[in-house]
């Protein structure tokens, strides 16, 4: 159970509980505990949040519920709750109820839990949040109004569930975003997406894939629609550690890396030498100028027949003049 505080402990800032035996919070348990900034409840046995499990944890910014047989959360359990950063991982989530977390939330996450589906008011609330991890769950659908609210976010990590596609609006109007991870989802197969960040980029494709199987993606962006498509490059057939696609001022590249860690790839994409390159459908093409040989023909015959013209004619007036 959740120790009553000491006089003495009245003022923790840091409460560490993590693996115990801890079944379950009840409203009350942290009644004292008003100073309270971080609080980690990782790796117990709670399989229950009571209503106003964590009232009064008004300082409280860090809260740890990671790796719990929790299965459901519910809105009543984070009444009043203004945490910063909440982690559930690994807690086999089955279930998570609408607008549950505060807009006071930065980052979320829920990766490693058995999610199949959010209501599309899930985070609505969060309009200050800037990260959020969904990854290695089992979500068949996401709503185009999911993230519709969280203009401000940076990064969403939806890689590794059972997405068999994607609504074309999911990133619409979200201007701040920088990363997006939709790679390992083995039924998105083809989808279009429209967006609207100046800075943005998307893997598609992670953890040694097989560019043979990689999704066709069409993009559009500010200024105008594109397609990605493998242009044909003699690494074809080999694995890849990541699949982006970058979308920078508006100008969409796709780049496969080899031994390029998560953190290279965050701090500086451009310091990767790429081994291979997708290239959009609408880029300009290189000019052939074999398609214009006929008229240049043409213009030649037509010069020469003027030029021997000329001088057949001005033959004539000499041999006219001396007769």
């Amino acid at each position: 159970m959740v120790p009553a505080p000491s006089i003495s402990c009245r003022n923790t800032r840091k409460l560490n509980l993590s693996r115990n035996s801890i079944p379950e919070i009840h409203a009350g348990n942290f009644d004292g505990y008003h100073q309270l900034s971080m609080l980690d409840l990782s790796y117990n046995e709670i399989a229950e949040i009571g209503p106003g499990a964590f009232r009064g944890l008004y300082a409280l910014s860090d809260l740890t519920l990671s790796h719990n047989p929790l299965k459901q959360l519910r809105r009543s359990s984070f009444y009043n709750l203004s945490a910063k950063f909440i982690s559930c991982q690994g807690s086999s989530l089955e279930w998570i109820e609408s607008e549950i977390f505060s807009r006071d939330l930065l980052y979320l996450n829920l990766a490693d839990n058995r999610l199949s589906y959010l209501p599309k008011k899930t985070l609505h609330k969060l309009v200050n949040i800037h990260s959020i991890d969904i990854s290695n769950n089992e979500l068949e659908k996401v709503h185009s109004e999911t993230f519709q609210t969280n203009k401000v976010i940076r990064e969403i990590h939806l890689n590794d569930n059972n997405l068999p596609m994607l609504p074309e609006d999911i990133f619409y109007g979200l201007e701040e975003l920088e990363n997006v991870d939709i790679s390992n989802n083995p039924l998105l197969n083809a989808f279009s997406l429209r967006v609207t960040s100046p800075n943005l980029t998307i893997t598609i494709c992670s953890n040694s894939c097989d560019l043979d199987h990689l999704p066709n993606v069409t993009l559009t962006t500010e200024k105008g629609s594109v397609q990605t498509y493998f242009q044909g490059h003699d690494n074809v057939g080999e694995t890849f550690d990541t699949v982006d696609m970058k979308v920078l001022n508006g100008e969409p590249e796709i780049v496969g890396t080899k031994g390029a860690t998560e953190k290279s790839l965050k701090q500086s994409s451009s310091q990767t030498q790429p081994d291979v390159t997708f290239l959009p459908t609408n880029s300009s093409p290189k000019r052939d100028d074999s398609r214009n040989f006929p008229w240049i023909v043409i213009v030649l015959i037509a010069f020469l027949v003027s030029v021997v013209g000329n001088v057949v004619q001005l033959y004539y007036r000499w041999k006219a003049r001396h007769r």
